[in-house]
């Protein structure tokens, strides 16, 4: 039981976060824990605050992304001899008790490969920020039990995707996937990409119930932001699906890129989203290549993905009637669709089919 964890935070322009976040890492029960900073070429004091406070900080010439700045910390815990990596966000302030709820979360079976904290709201602390990631089946992603009092969560439960913003993973896990983060992404997403890549080896994520930090969320919008998260999501969507799943599930995604598109035009971001798209023609090699990778590796089915995933979109900041009586209703309609053809005809993949799913 237990182990040598690695913390990783990457900072960028954090240094109002720096006190209140590496502070309440030093203050954390659990003995065998180590805090790397890894700065992605800040301009204000964010790494010598992170000095300043005794913690080992890897200083970039350049930003090179949240992406790459964790793989650099997923490295070094493989270097130095780290059984778990906790990735965590600057923004966040956590309970004495964080490292070590996770790791007796992760410790409960030897199958769960990933457990995140249950983040709560530093602006309303005794609310739910996210308790894991309510993951659709077209790839968008939002935060589940958004707004919830904090006491709705009793128990350690498995979700599709836990949140980047505090998530743990088991480093023997790290060395079966290959690497942490695909670097192309930069931003958003990574989460989900490293999530579902561990479910489909088998192994699950977990919402620690009794892990607690705060996160000072902001849902905030900008045109690069846009560019990756569209970018990311179709990458991972053409990647993880098989041909036949693509397939069914293509009148579904015609008619959400559709409004996607139009909302795209109506933000005055319709440049991101075709540069989006233009990303992914430039790079359908990769995207080939990412195919063979997920094919060679999974042992689950897209018929235990698409169980797994939402049917609808019910997040509180893209409400509107559009999406409520028409988008939901059509899109939850094809969920089920796709799922009673692929309960017939899909096989299971190779290495022998996973017995928890069957």
């Amino acid at each position: 039981m237990g182990g040598k964890v690695l913390a990783v935070v990457v900072s960028y322009e954090s240094g109002r976060y720096m006190d209140a976040c590496i502070g309440s890492l030093l203050r954390q029960d659990y003995p065998e824990l180590e805090i790397l900073v890894v700065d992605n070429a800040s301009t204000d004091d964010s790494a010598a605050r992170a000095e300043a406070l005794g913690v080992k900080v890897i200083p970039n010439r350049l930003n090179v992304g949240f992406a790459a700045a964790n793989n650099q910390g997923a490295d070094y815990a493989s270097e130095h001899g780290a059984k778990y990596l906790l990735l965590i966000n600057p923004d966040t302030e956590s309970d004495p008790t964080l490292v070590s709820e996770l790791v007796r979360s992760m410790d409960t079976a030897p199958d769960i490969g990933l457990a995140q904290a249950k983040v709560l709201l530093m602006k309303d602390r005794a609310r739910i920020n996210t308790a894991g990631i309510a993951h659709h089946y077209l790839y968008f992603g939002y935060c589940d039990r958004f707004g919830e009092p904090e006491g709705s969560e009793k128990e350690d439960r498995d979700v599709a995707v836990g949140s980047g913003s505090c998530l743990m993973l088991r480093m023997s896990v790290l060395k079966e996937l290959g690497y942490l983060f695909d670097p192309d992404f930069f931003m958003y997403h990574e989460d989900s990409d490293l999530c579902i890549r561990a479910w489909l080896l088998g192994y699950r994520t977990v919402v620690s119930a009794r892990a607690v930090v705060w996160h000072d969320y902001r849902f905030g919008t900008s045109r690069l932001k846009f560019y990756h998260m569209e970018k990311n999501r179709l990458y991972l969507l053409l990647r993880n699906y098989r041909a036949l799943t693509l397939w069914l599930l293509l009148p579904a995604l015609l008619f959400t890129e559709a409004q996607v598109v139009l909302y795209s035009i109506f933000k005055g971001w319709s440049s991101s989203k075709f540069r989006a798209y233009a990303w992914l023609f430039e790079n359908i090699g990769k995207v080939m290549e990412g195919r063979r990778e997920i094919r060679a590796m999974r042992v689950r089915r897209d018929y235990d993905m698409l169980r797994l995933f939402a049917p609808t979109l019910d997040f509180v900041d893209i409400k509107n009637p559009a999406v409520s009586y028409i988008t939901n209703p059509l899109l939850w309609a094809w969920h089920v669709f796709v799922k009673v053809v692929l309960g017939v005809v899909e096989p299971y993949p190779g290495r022998g089919g996973c017995s928890r799913c069957r």
